[in-house]
């Protein structure tokens, strides 16, 4: 008895991008964040974006376009709230990758806010 031939290949996602990623990306303030990626596997990857430990959804000046081969996050009108480690993530049935990007701010709106505490007492 002979049975045909099945094609179980997988291939777990593969993750790319320019070299010069490498490197911390700085931006200006009120500038816009790129960060295009390449990413192949078998079957199709799911590809999530991150910022810390956070995961990243569309909106608020934020889009993520994954479409054949490729994944881009994009940050529109950055502030130094925008600054620190993101994260892609592609998984599928025969594994995962990730790559991880630092960005850092310059500029008038580079620090991120912060809260200072008075200390006052009455007499």
């Amino acid at each position: 008895m002979t049975f045909p031939c099945a094609d179980f290949s997988a291939a777990a996602p593969k993750i790319g991008y320019d070299a010069k990623y490498k490197q911390p990306v700085t931006l200006s303030a009120g500038g816009t964040l790129m960060l295009p990626v390449t990413v192949t596997g078998v079957p199709t990857p799911k590809v999530s974006w991150f910022f810390g430990d956070k995961e990243l959804k569309p909106g608020n000046g934020t889009s993520i376009e994954t479409k054949d081969n490729a994944s881009k996050l994009t940050v529109k009108n950055t502030t130094g709230a925008n600054a620190g480690g993101y994260r892609v993530k592609a998984e599928n049935a025969a594994g995962s990758d990730q790559a991880e990007f630092k960005v850092s701010m310059k500029g008038k709106h580079s620090q991120s806010s912060s809260l200072s505490l008075l200390h006052m007492s009455w007499r």
